[in-house]
């Protein structure tokens, strides 16, 4: 498994991803083309304060 290399914070949490984050991920995939597409995922975390 090769890491993406980045880590994006967000102040909410959103249904979808982002697109500064498409753009980005598209932009890292396209700069590694040894990297097959049909196995790299996105994982999105987000931090929520508690009650």
């Amino acid at each position: 498994m090769k890491p993406l290399r980045w880590i994006h914070t967000q102040l909410d949490e959103l249904p979808q991803l982002s697109s500064q984050d498409i753009t980005t991920h598209a932009k890292i995939m396209n700069d590694h083309a040894s990297w097959d597409r049909e196995k790299t995922i996105v994982i999105t975390c987000s931090f929520t304060s508690g009650p």
